[in-house]
């Protein structure tokens, strides 16, 4: 969630850090959702490139602050939360090392309009027209699904191809929370066993671009990888954008 439109939140953050961070780049990554892992899939090019040795990738987000009792659909469906990742060389791990075999992004600006906030920016300016249903979120869910249903079996078939794998042998699948129904139609689709399926949905909410690196790191925390494992993570967001990676993974 953006603190402001300008500066980018990025700036924001360091400022919070403090002097120390000064002079260090910093800069947002918007693909709503899939903005974390869109952010990783690019600070992973920057590390593997050599031009940085530390990164710190953060998402934080904030639905609340833009939902509406008026639209139950998404009121009662999202959750704030906040996730932050140190990312370096993978001979510098202490931890966890994530080997990344594929990844790939595809937009359908067919669905662009299924899920929106208006007010802001040049199209929708805040003066002289200002509407108070522009400044909140509107999701045509039964849209959006349907775009996500037609294009993500696809998506994963060719991904998993590029990876060199079979969806058998990925040991978990992390998928973007976005909600229950299209997180049982992913799993129905690409026939998911569900004890392969990792969620944070249930006691989180759908926290937007923080809910794949936190249903990971929550994962993570309670054990479930282990050295070798190759990790689907894979989810959908705004414009409508499909995304996914596939890691395997080294423990420290």
């Amino acid at each position: 969630s953006k603190a402001q439109l300008i500066p980018c939140t990025a700036a924001l953050i360091q400022e919070g850090i403090g002097s120390e961070a000064e002079g260090i780049p910093a800069f947002d990554v918007d693909a709503t959702c899939l903005s974390s892992l869109v952010g990783l899939d690019v600070c992973m090019q920057f590390l593997e490139s050599g031009r940085c040795r530390r990164i710190l990738l953060v998402s934080s987000e904030q639905p609340s602050r833009t939902l509406s009792a008026s639209a139950p659909e998404a009121y009662g469906l999202f959750g704030d939360a906040a996730v932050a990742l140190i990312l370096g060389p993978k001979e510098a791990s202490e931890n966890l090392q994530m080997d990344v075999l594929a990844y790939n992004m595809r937009t359908y600006s067919s669905a662009a309009h299924s899920t929106e906030l208006k007010m802001g920016v040049l199209r929708y300016p805040t003066q002289p027209h200002f509407e108070i249903n522009d400044a909140l979120f509107r999701m045509d869910g039964r849209a959006a699904f349907r775009s996500s249903a037609q294009h993500m079996p696809s998506f994963v078939n060719d991904l998993l191809i590029e990876a060199g794998v079979a969806l058998e042998d990925c040991s978990w699948v992390v998928p973007h929370q976005a909600s229950l129904p299209a997180i049982r139609l992913l799993a129905k689709r690409l026939k998911i066993p569900q004890e392969r399926l990792l969620m944070s949905l249930p006691n989180c909410g759908n926290t937007v671009a923080a809910s794949l690196p936190l249903t990971f790191v929550q994962s993570w925390k309670k054990g479930l990888f282990k050295s070798d494992d190759v990790v689907l993570m894979v989810g959908t967001s705004a414009g409508l954008s499909i995304a996914g990676m596939v890691v395997q993974l080294k423990m420290g």
